[in-house]
Formats: C-alpha cells, sequence, structure tokens
C-alpha cells in the first residue's frame, strides 16, 4: 500500500509504527492489548485513505461528466472544427464516414474506463468510511478485501481496452510477416512490424515462440550495420512537419520491450549489441550553463537536421531503450547462471519456517532480522542494508532452510518477481580441475557480479574461507584464499545497485578467516542454532492440535501442561530436524487406539539416544576465548537449555563445565564466569523471560 495508494507517505510511517510495536513482542504477551493498538493504527490510516479517495472521486466525476456532457456530443456530430478551437486534435478528413466512427468508438470506451476509475474511487471511500475507532480485525481485513478487489476490477478493464488494438496488431505482424517473406520491400516497414509484435506479444496474442522468433528475426532486417534503423514508413503529424519516421531509439524501445517480454527469445541480441555501440559514437555532450562545469550528455533525432543538439524527447526513448537492453542482458546472464551453477527451485517461505528463538523479543528475533534485512534492501535504505552474511552454527540448525527463506524474502516489497538463488559448492571451483580453480573462480565471481536479483548460498565451502596457518601445508582449496577476499570485496560492492545478497553457510565459524569477516566483505556473522524452550513448545502443541482434530474423541491427558513440558525439557539442545522426527513418530502413536503411554516413552528414549549435546569439538572449546563468533554461537547455542533467568544462571555454569571434563577440556573458572557474565548479558539485551 505505501507503493500504490494515494497516502503513501501516511502507509510507510504507519508500517514504521507497526515494525516499533512488534519489535517490543514477547512470548508472553497478551496479543489482544497489541492488536487493539495495531488495529487502531491501521483504523487511522485506512480513514485518511478514505478521505483523499473521496476528494480524488469528487474532482475526477467533475472531470469526467464535463467530457460526457461537453465533448463527446461534439465528437459524435463530428464537429471537429469546435474541438480544434478547444486544442482538441481530431483528425480533419474529406470523408468523416472513412475513421470518424472509430474515433466516436474509441472516445465512448476510454469513457466507460474512466466511469470505472471513479466508481471504484468511490468503493474505496465508501469501504474505508465503514471503520470506525475500535474496528476489529474482521473489519480492517474486509476493508482491505475490498480494496484489492477494486484495484483488480479497475486493472482488468484497462487491460480489456488493448485487446482490439492488440488483435488488429496481430494482423498487421502477419501482413507485414508476409512482405518481408514475398521480398516486397516496397511496402513492408520494419518499425511498424516492431510497433505491432510489441503490442501482440504484451496483450497474449501471439504467443509461440518460434513465431515471435521469427518476426524478430525479420524486423532486425531493418536496422543498418552501425547500429541505426531505417526509416521505414512515415506517420501523419500535426508538429512542425507534416510527416514523421520514428526514430531509431524509438523502434529499439519497442524492440526491447518484446523481447524482455519473451527472453528465451535471442535472435536480436546482436543487433542491440550494435545499437548500443551505435549511442556511445552518438552521444552529445553539452555544458549546462555558462556558469557551471555540469556537462550534460544526451542525444538528438537522427532525422533532425541539429542531430549534435540534446534533445530532450530522443534523450529519454534512449534511455528507456538503454533500461530495457540492460534487463535482457541480465537475464542473459541469468541463463548463463543456470547452466554453470545449481540453481534451487522453490524454497520454504519465511512465514512457513518454524522459529528457533521466540523467548526472545522480537526484534531480536532471526525471522525479524530477516524480514528487516530484506526491507531495507528492497526500500530507501538500499545503500544502509546488509547484503553478505556468514550462516553458522551446529549441524542441523536449519543454515541452509533459513538461506532459502532469505531468497524468497529479499526484495518481495519491489515490483518484481521473487528472487532467484543459487547454491555454489566445492565442485563449481573444481569441475575443470585443480589446475584450473583460479580461473573457475575469477569467471564465476565475475558471472556472479553481473546477475540482478540472486540470491547466492556458499555452502560447504570451509576450505575456501579457513584460516591461514603458516605451519600447516595448503590443500589446493585454501590457495584461492588470498584472492577471496578481493573477489568477495568487489562483489559486496556490486550488491545494491545489481541486487545481490550472498550468504555463507558454515559449522565452524572460529576456523574462518578472521580478514573475510571485517566489514566491506561480510555484513553480519549470525548464528543459526537450535529452537529454544517456546520455540520446542510451539512445535509440539502445533503436533497435537492436529494429532486432536483427528482423533475421535481428542487425546485429553496428553494435551496437559505437563506432559507438554517435560518433553519441552527432555529435548532442549535438541536439532530442529530431530525435534520433529520425534514428533512425527509420536503422532503416529497418538492416532492409534488404545494409546499406551509406555510407547510414547519409548519413541522419545529412542530419539534421545540419537542426540548427543553440544555438538561442539574440544580443541575448538579450548580456544573459545579467541573468537567472539564462537563465543556468540555458543552463548545462543545455551539458550536453548533454559526458559528462565533465573534457571540458566544456576545451571549453566554446572552443566558446561561437566560436560567439558567429560571431553577432557581444562578450563580455569574465570573463564567461565566471563562467559556466564556475556550470556547474562545477551539475555537481557534479547529480552528473555525473567530478570537478570
Amino acid at each position: 500500500m505505501s507503493r500504490i495508494s494515494l497516502v503513501r507517505k501516511d502507509f510507510r510511517s504507519t508500517a514504521a509504527k507497526i515494525a516499533k510495536i512488534a519489535g517490543e513482542l514477547r512470548s508472553t504477551t497478551r496479543s489482544q492489548d497489541v492488536i487493539d493498538t495495531i488495529n487502531n493504527h491501521i483504523f487511522s490510516v485506512l480513514n485518511r485513505l478514505g478521505i483523499q479517495s473521496r476528494k480524488s472521486h469528487e474532482s475526477a466525476s467533475v472531470a469526467v461528466e464535463e467530457i460526457r456532457i461537453q465533448l463527446l456530443p461534439l465528437l459524435k456530430d463530428g464537429n471537429w472544427k469546435t474541438l480544434a478551437d478547444r486544442n482538441i486534435a481530431c483528425l480533419k478528413l474529406s470523408s468523416p464516414d472513412v475513421y470518424w466512427d472509430d474515433q466516436v468508438s474509441a472516445a465512448t470506451q476510454s469513457l466507460g474506463v474512466c466511469d470505472a476509475a471513479v466508481s471504484e474511487l468511490d468503493t474505496s471511500a465508501k469501504a474505508c468510511a465503514v471503520l470506525t475507532p475500535g474496528s476489529d480485525s474482521d473489519g480492517i481485513a474486509s476493508v482491505l478485501t475490498t480494496l484489492a478487489g477494486s484495484n483488480r476490477e479497475l486493472s482488468s478493464r484497462i487491460e480489456e481496452v488493448g485487446f482490439d488494438a492488440a488483435k488488429w496488431c496481430l494482423s498487421i505482424v502477419e501482413r507485414e510477416m508476409a512482405n518481408a517473406t514475398a521480398s516486397n520491400d516496397t511496402d513492408f516497414d520494419p518499425g511498424e512490424l516492431v510497433s505491432a509484435l510489441a503490442t501482440s506479444v504484451r496483450w497474449g496474442k501471439l504467443t509461440s515462440q518460434p513465431a515471435i522468433t521469427a518476426a524478430v528475426r525479420t524486423a532486425v532486417a531493418g536496422m543498418r550495420r552501425d547500429g541505426s534503423w531505417a526509416s521505414g514508413q512515415p506517420f501523419f503529424t500535426r508538429g512542425a512537419a507534416l510527416a514523421a519516421h520514428p526514430i531509431t531509439s524509438d523502434i529499439v524501445w519497442t524492440l526491447a520491450t518484446a523481447v524482455k517480454e519473451k527472453p528465451e527469445v535471442d535472435v536480436a541480441d546482436d543487433s542491440l549489441d550494435r545499437y548500443v555501440g551505435w549511442l556511445e559514437r552518438t552521444a552529445t555532450q553539452q555544458t549546462v550553463s555558462a556558469t557551471s562545469k555540469t556537462r550534460a550528455i544526451g542525444w538528438g533525432s537522427e532525422k533532425s537536421r541539429e542531430r549534435d543538439r540534446i534533445a530532450p524527447w530522443p534523450t529519454a526513448l534512449a534511455v528507456n531503450a538503454l533500461l530495457e537492453i540492460r534487463d535482457i542482458l541480465e537475464e542473459r546472464v541469468w541463463q548463463l547462471c543456470e547452466k554453470t551453477f545449481v540453481p534451487v527451485g522453490s524454497t520454504t517461505p519465511l512465514a512457513d519456517l518454524y522459529p528457533v528463538d521466540l523467548d526472545a523479543i522480537h526484534s531480536s528475533r532471526l525471522h525479524a532480522r530477516v524480514i528487516e534485512m530484506a526491507r531495507k534492501a528492497a526500500n530507501d535504505h538500499r545503500e544502509k542494508a546488509a547484503y553478505s552474511f556468514v550462516f553458522h552454527g551446529p549441524p542441523g540448525s536449519s543454515k541452509t532452510a533459513m538461506a532459502q527463506a532469505l531468497a524468497g524474502q529479499m526484495w518481495r516489497e519491489t515490483d518484481r518477481l521473487q528472487a532467484n538463488l543459487v547454491r555454489i559448492t566445492p565442485a563449481d571451483f573444481t569441475r575443470h580441475g585443480e589446475d584450473r580453480i583460479e580461473s573457475e573462480a575469477r569467471y564465476m565471481f565475475d558471472v556472479l557480479r553481473h546477475v540482478r536479483r540472486v540470491v547466492i548460498l556458499f555452502d560447504e565451502v570451509d576450505d575456501l574461507l579457513r584460516r591461514r596457518d603458516p605451519f600447516r601445508r595448503l590443500s589446493y582449496l585454501e590457495l584461492l584464499s588470498p584472492a577471496m577476499l578481493n573477489r568477495l570485496a568487489d562483489l559486496r560492492a556490486a550488491c545494491p545497485r545489481q541486487e545481490i545478497c550472498f550468504i555463507f553457510s558454515t559449522n565452524f565459524i572460529d576456523q574462518i578467516e578472521p580478514a573475510l569477516l571485517r566489514r566491506g566483505r561480510v555484513d553480519a556473522a549470525i548464528p543459526v542454532v537450535y529452537p529454544d524452550g517456546s520455540s520446542r513448545r510451539l512445535l509440539i502443541e502445533e503436533m497435537l492440535a492436529k494429532v486432536d482434530s483427528s482423533v475421535p474423541g481428542g487425546i485429553g491427558r496428553f494435551k496437559s501442561n505437563a506432559f507438554v513440558g517435560r518433553i519441552v525439557k527432555e529435548t532442549r539442545f535438541w536439532p530442529w530436524m530431530n525435534i520433529n522426527d520425534m514428533l512425527q513418530e509420536m503422532r503416529a502413536v497418538l492416532q492409534r487406539r488404545p494409546i499406551a503411554a509406555q510407547a510414547l516413552n519409548r519413541v522419545l528414549r529412542s530419539h534421545s539416544s540419537l542426540v548427543h549435546p553440544p555438538p561442539y569439538e574440544a580443541r575448538r572449546l579450548q580456544s573459545l576465548s579467541g573468537s567472539p563468533d564462537l563465543r556468540s554461537e555458543l552463548l545462543q547455542y545455551s539458550f536453548s537449555g533454559w526458559n528462565s533467568a533465573r534457571n540458566y544462571r544456576k545451571q549453566f555454569t554446572r552443566l558446561f563445565s561437566r560436560w567439558l571434563r567429560t571431553m577432557g577440556v581444562k578450563t580455569r573458572a574465570s573463564d567461565w564466569q566471563a562467559l556466564l557474565a556475556e550470556g547474562k548479558k545477551r539475555w537481557e539485551t534479547q529480552g528473555r523471560p525473567g530478570p537478570v
């Protein structure tokens, strides 16, 4: 709504207020209090939208009614002289019956669309007026549904207007193709073919790829070797000349628009490249003013005698053509990516990915951080947004799933489709053998810097990022590390411009080369660990709810807080996948009759034997003080063990000290006291339950 409504700034400010409220949410927050506050904010902005819609409706109604009463009768009567006196350009025809009926029909149809727009403005205003202070969520949802329906209805009406024109344009395509096939150079007009082709493709009247390819191949015959376009047939104008020819940039922009609709059609690529070269050669530079050193770059019309003078219209057409060509080239780079790397198809939406840190306040949760990153990247904070991350955590902590969810979230607030996701593995660097790793890496990063709207997941590439040890022989992949630093810096610099995001997934954050984690290469190292208490409770309660709805008579005592609490306690420090597997097995037991509590206990014991917490090697923890990111990850991991600050304070040192002793790790008490103090501070910062 902040991009399309009549009160865009109001929607942006309201969104910021709601985000601030959401940031303070806790797992213990009383939902209704928050919902009432948010509903009041939404009511206020929808009320302002209703007021603005009413004002727009009133002014638009007057304008449309004047057209209906004052102008349309003159057009129907063929009174072109009076229309001309009112600066309304109509063709003065020797025989009005030839095209005049078409003009009347088009004007009547256009007025119908205007009537529909006015009607939808009225519908929107009335829908918003229904809301009152204190309106509930259902009432607000109903208004938003009405607004969405109005937008879709008006969009359909506008779309319908082009169908008849598209049919006519399809006949033009067929006629020009026939002229070209018959070598009828007198009547063949490549520019007209391009215009008709673009309209036919846009409105879905021409969908066959071979037919479109043939039409494009025929049309580009109108381009000269230098990249400019042949004149073709002139069109009527009421300007300085009686007739005018379409200029090169106008035709190429239209051609690029058609090709962009069908990116698999590549027969125009060479012609588009020649056009860009022609633009470079014909660009004109002029000083903006006599007192200014600023110089403007633009183009004049090649059909004008003053072609060395910058003209706004040819320059605007050239810029639009270049933007379309840029999108086509980026599509070609993506097609190359699909052949070179492993594109990931469907991904789990972030909303469907179970949270792991519900005990923290909303603003500190992993989901919220991902959403905030995506929002900044899509909106006005692009230069301040984060684009490069290291997701680190123990095995089975859903790092890859979170990276995939981020890909689905990035740039969804723009008008573009969902971002693409590619997965880079060590096999991509070694596909041509160890002796060509360096050249392959150079090629890969060169390609990745020129794609658009792509999330890049570097998976299982720990050797590429490993900290360099002067006393150990380097592996062939580790030889890339020095060069990788510069390549990553270049890739990060391209991120805001190209809308790229890249993520490293690793289980060993402490073994990463420190220079890699510096600002300018990686924006944030984010720990992704196992579900905390409230997150596990959510998983368990959702499983029980599904079983209860499918079992006649319900499952009674197994929904008790004692039963749920026991599973929550027994599954602390468990990976999400292990918890899910156990719950699926429990679900099967609960759906059988009679339910045997012993069977549930056996399921819990059997899965407990598969989990050996914590999943950290002794040698890593001996160097814990030298890796702030590993400390951060370990503390985040430790939060999955307790759901209150008091229990965390009492049991953290005892549990982990016992675990370290069994692994033969010798530590000083002061080290663990410092780690506990850091954990208590982080617990408080994240707003987890209970005072520290």
